[in-house]
């Protein structure tokens, strides 16, 4: 791969791009002419093609990171290729495995390829978008030739843009200010070394800020809005990180900005990434900052921004033939943060530091273990930055990672001072293999052959150990690696009886075995394998949770599964449960919990254990479960027009299969879940001939969502369910009403032996964004509205059941999603219910139910 790098350090000729951008920004006609050398072929990379579609596995929390209320195509209409004035020779598009759309043309000799194409620009979030009156076009924005996979090669660049009247205009590194005219202007830039000209074109009235005492400069259309206190705030917290980090570099002999050339940041619509390098500018999200206003919180927005400044800062001193200038600027840039860090807080924390206290919290629990929401770079120190967004979202398609990986395994490898030496030497221009050389020696090759590449698949866990003291402590481990073969260092933790600690490390090596040895003060007591977190282990099937046997004695965490209090005003009672759960912590197999509930039927106290298994979903959920559940209960003589109270002992055996891998946010999905139930009775039941002792039930449930253009759903719904044996008391039969049946009717509006339920839901949105937070804590950012409607059979026998009524109703409900503390996503869901069908069997539309709730529809049914 090496090889294949270098061979494209041949600077690539002239390349003119002309384009004219439509006034309402939604296309643009594009003209393109480059000169190339052609040995048989050249590739014309369509990159906009891309948004045509909606990714692949498109983890359902980023949809919301993507699209603006609903999936908007864009991509290239009219292409139209020559090479040297001829039609282009070749097979039709072809996708290459980057993702990227190519056109060969059949082509020998020094050729000019000349372009012609319309552009639809997608209403959407992201560097690629066009939104809110603001086109952003990072990169990829015109057809270009490059080979397959391989990023465009620097060169000189020609760029031509007639713009809307009276609109502000960024090229590149340039800023053309709004000029009021009554027709579009011209505007032309020449660029030296470039691989990609970004573009903005922003609305009239969008304007600069000076930051860092004019060493950069912040492009924004809220720029002169008077009463935008959300940009205020954003522009201070801009202007002490920018201001400090210069000073820092100052202080460490770096170079600065200078006045005249200052660093262009531009606020574009992001919602994945706080901050992105395109070549030449950084584009900054327009929710930077938006985050409870503490500093402690604040900073974790600084950090990922200053890593993409220092990036562009770096690229535009070392930009050139190097094929891996991009890897080396932001593995340089990744490098000046942790020393910014360490020089202004003392150490790098990360939501694991803060929020640990409050992790049996379940949302803050997943937040740690397998994260779901926006900028999660930003809160997390990652060693393997795997983006599965990555290829829809970055500038242009590369063979290699980024180069923080490089850094951060550089920094395992040879340690802190030769990881300086080499990184200075980076950024002062020298070429990034040869600066590894110079730390690595002989290893260079190999050590990016392994990490310039796909990362590799592999887990580590602790195997044998043991401590012998005659007299002084002698620890011996073992650690085992399975998967590929790679070499790099391993740390462990050693912990002895006496509570001393010593942190040791084997060397990197591509032994499936290998042994460590320490002197302790007492005997061996435990080992924590990689207790940095410097490693990236990949899960499998086999083993979800590669981290759970990174300790030898693992720790047990408690959580608040869930507490809620739902009150019905039309029924007038109360229905509250306390769920606590506990697992050890990373065991994605085994849950177990405990239950107290307080219902209209019945108060409670139940405990389960739940195996999981099957694929995985999440970092910390796979697809299936087993478990079962026991509990004691005293049966309220107040439901179902009981008079008497009694006492019941519940089991069940449970089954569970859902792919759904979030609560937070609608997703297409599967469900089925199965339970076989048995209730034992207490207490004199010699008036209550009906009733028997036993009782044995079968329920079997499914629900299927299928998701359309990311904006609406649809999902269906079905249960059964059947007491084969015996008869309980009307508290633990099948109920009609409540939040998870028939959404209409009151719990005990009727119950029975048998009971069937089928419902639909169709999502739908209402407000596509909304912007509104209540003090600092949350902001609304959607709503979206629900058309439901559920329909029932109920009776004490198959035959009874279809005899009987068709219960039914329909109801509208309201979805509001929220980001709680600006982090955190988060669902409230209004549902108002009308019953349609009264137990006679008469049709009329009764009171209303409403319910409130904090998951997506049908989280449990």
């Amino acid at each position: 791969m090496i090889g294949a790098l270098l061979a494209a350090l041949i600077a690539a000729p002239p390349t003119v791009v002309e384009a004219s951008v439509s006034d309402d920004l939604s296309t643009l006609t594009i003209a393109t002419t480059q000169r190339v050398a052609a040995e048989g072929a050249v590739h014309v990379v369509l990159a906009a093609e891309r948004y045509r579609r909606i990714p692949d596995d498109l983890p359902p929390t980023s949809e919301t990171e993507l699209y603006a209320g609903e999936f908007d195509p864009g991509g290239f209409d009219d292409v139209e290729i020559l090479v040297n004035g001829a039609p282009c020779r070749g097979g039709p598009p072809e996708v290459h495995p980057t993702g990227e759309v190519l056109r060969a043309c059949a082509a020998r000799g020094d050729v000019v390829v000349t372009t012609r194409s319309t552009l639809v620009t997608p209403y959407r979030f992201g560097p690629f978008s066009r939104h809110a009156g603001q086109l952003t076009l990072a990169a990829g924005w015109y057809p270009y030739v490059a080979a397959p996979g391989a990023p465009p090669v620097r060169g000189a660049v020609s760029v031509r843009i007639e713009a809307p009247p009276n609109a502000a205009v960024v090229i590149g590194d340039r800023w053309f200010g709004a000029v009021p005219a009554k027709g579009r202007r011209t505007l032309e830039v020449a660029f030296d070394a470039q691989r990609q000209v970004p573009l903005v074109v922003l609305p009239p009235g969008s304007g600069t800020r000076s930051l860092a005492k004019g060493r950069a400069r912040l492009i924004s259309k809220d720029a002169r809005r008077l009463d935008a206190r959300e940009f205020e705030r954003r522009v201070r917290e801009l202007d002490d990180t920018l201001t400090s980090a210069f000073a820092f570099l100052e202080r460490k002999g770096w170079p600065v900005p200078e006045v005249d050339d200052p660093v262009l940041l531009v606020e574009a619509p992001l919602r994945h990434d706080l901050a992105r390098a395109a070549d030449g500018v950084v584009l900054v999200s327009d929710r930077a900052f938006r985050l409870t206003p503490l500093d402690r919180f604040l900073r974790f927005h600084r950090f990922p921004i200053l890593r993409e400044v220092f990036g562009v800062m770096t690229a535009a001193r070392i930009a050139g033939a190097d094929p891996l200038s991009t890897v080396g600027a932001d593995a340089v840039a990744a490098w000046l943060v942790d020393r910014y860090v360490a020089d202004r807080y003392g150490e790098k924390e990360d939501v694991f530091d803060v929020l640990s206290l409050f992790s049996f919290i379940p949302a803050v629990d997943s937040m740690l273990y397998a994260p779901q929401f926006p900028f999660v770079g930003a809160y997390f120190r990652l060693i393997r930055e795997t983006d599965p967004l990555r290829a829809e979202l970055v500038d242009f398609p590369a063979p290699y990672p980024r180069g923080k990986l490089v850094y951060e395994k550089l920094l395992d490898r040879v340690g802190p001072d030769d990881t300086a030496v080499a990184l200075e030497a980076i950024g002062a221009g020298t070429d990034v293999v040869a600066a590894l050389r110079v730390a690595l020696c002989d290893d260079t090759d190999a050590f990016l052959e392994t990490w310039l590449g796909d990362y590799p698949a592999v887990q580590y866990l602790v195997g044998a150990y043991a401590s012998r003291c005659e007299p002084d402590c002698r620890a011996e481990v073992t650690v085992q690696r399975t998967g590929e073969a790679i070499a790099e260092p391993v740390e462990l933790l050693l912990v002895d009886e006496d509570g001393g600690r010593r942190l040791v490390k084997a060397e990197a090596s591509t032994d499936v075995q290998r042994t460590v040895t320490a002197t302790l003060a007492a005997p061996l007591s435990e080992v924590i394998l990689d207790p940095r977190g410097r490693l990236a282990e990949t899960p499998s099937v086999e083993v979800p949770s590669p981290k759970f046997d990174n300790r030898t004695d693992p720790q047990w965490r408690f959580l608040l599964n869930n507490f809620n209090v739902l009150y019905s005003p039309t029924a007038q009672n109360i229905d509250t449960a306390l769920d606590l759960g506990f697992s050890r912590v990373r065991d994605v197999r085994w849950r177990f919990a405990a239950r107290a509930s307080y219902a209209p039927d019945a108060i409670a106290l139940s405990t389960r254990a739940t195996y999981y298994f099957g694929a995985p979903l999440t970092p910390d959920r796979l697809s299936q479960w087993i478990g079962g559940t026991i509990s004691g209960e005293y049966l309220r003589p107040e439901f179902a027009g009981e008079t008497e109270a009694a006492y019941a002992l519940s089991g069940a055996i449970y089954y569970g299969w859902d792919t759904r891998r979030t609560v937070w946010v609608p997703e297409a999905g599967e469900a089925v879940r199965a339970a076989i139930g048995f209730d034992r009775l207490f207490g004199d039941l010699s008036d209550e001939p009906d009733v028997t002792p036993n009782a044995v039930s079968f329920s079997l449930r499914g629900l299927k969502a299928w998701r359309f253009d990311a904006a609406h759903q649809l999902s269906v719904r079905a249960s059964v369910g059947a007491f084969v044996a015996g008869t309980p008391r009307p508290q633990l039969l099948y109920a009609i009403g409540g939040r998870n049946n028939v959404r209409g009717y009151v719990v005990d509006d009727e119950v029975g032996r048998v009971r069937g339920i089928v419902s639909g839901e169709w999502l739908h949105p209402i407000l596509k964004e909304v912007d509104e937070n209540v003090v600092e804590l949350f902001w609304a950012t959607k709503l979206d509205g629900a058309f439901f409607a559920d329909v029932a059979l109920i009776g004490d026998d198959l035959a009874d059941a279809f005899d009987g009524p068709v219960r039914a109703d329909v109801g509208y409900g309201f979805r509001i999603y929220l980001d709680y503390f600006g982090v955190r996503p988060g669902v409230m869901a209004i549902d108002l219910a009308f019953p349609l069908v009264d137990a006679s069997g008469r049709f009329g539309v009764g009171s209303p139910a409403v319910y409130i709730d904090f998951s997506q529809s049908f989280l449990s049914f």
